[in-house]
């Protein structure tokens, strides 16, 4: 169907209608309809709702409260200490002694969060988005902080051990050991961290950090290279565009 209108004594009045009465001949008008947008557009709501419902209740209980539980599960997770939501034993480096925050995964993670309070969460929990957004506060805090954000290089640290490899041992809260450290840092995966932290707490250091690892005015050089790593600066641009 069409959406179109009709204007009756200074009054707007909007159909969907069948296709035959718009392109069609007189022949295959008695084969269309005629119907008010407002019960078309009813209907599509309610339909709509009744979809998310569904796809909400999957199993023996509702996908919602199932990811509650998921997103409880990290915040009782993360450190208290040095803020990490990341600390993963890997085996291939630092000869498997350390358990270790990988900026990339973590800025992963912190996307995740995001799409979990916007598609699943959205309005009709707002005690889980408060919860994740902790989280993510604690998480994007942490990547500015000395342990983790080279003063140097301006950015943050790649891969860097936060905790002994064994898993009974509480983590590093004011130091990385020296064999603990990639040398590289992540100016790559992390950008739209900025932009979730903002946006959450509205404190621009999030945003001086985020113009001090590109080096140059925030706005100007995003949109310079507004093609350059979208797939992670998007959340970034649009915020500043937004703001300014």
């Amino acid at each position: 169907m069409t959406p179109t209108h009709a204007v009756k004594k200074g009054r707007r009045y909007r159909y969907y209608v069948s296709t035959a009465l718009i392109t069609g001949t007189r022949t295959h008008h008695d084969k269309g309809m005629r119907v008010p947008a407002g019960d078309v557009e009813a209907l599509a709501l309610n339909r709509q709702a009744e979809g998310r419902e569904a796809r909400l209740h999957v199993g023996g209980g509702t996908f919602q409260h199932r990811h509650v539980q998921g997103g409880a599960a990290v915040e009782a997770g993360q450190s208290t200490c040095n803020g990490t939501m990341q600390a993963t034993l890997l085996y291939n480096v630092f000869n498997a002694q350390y358990r270790c925050r990988q900026s990339i995964e973590a800025a992963i993670g912190e996307h995740g969060l995001v799409a979990l309070r916007e598609s699943v969460f959205g309005r009709d929990n707002p005690t889980a988005c408060q919860a994740v957004n902790r989280v993510l506060d604690r998480s994007c805090r942490a990547m500015l902080s000395p342990l983790f954000w080279s003063s140097t290089a301006h950015a943050p640290w790649s891969l860097i051990a936060v905790g002994p490899g064994d898993s009974t041992q509480p983590l590093f809260c004011t130091f990385i050991p020296q064999d603990g450290n990639s040398g590289f840092t992540d100016a790559y995966q992390c950008w739209s961290s900025f932009a979730y932290a903002y946006e959450v707490t509205g404190d621009p250091v999030f945003l001086s950090k985020a113009q001090e690892m590109l080096g140059q005015n925030l706005r100007a050089g995003l949109e310079q290279h507004a093609q350059e790593n979208l797939a992670n600066r998007a959340a970034l641009l649009e915020l500043v565009q937004r703001l300014q």
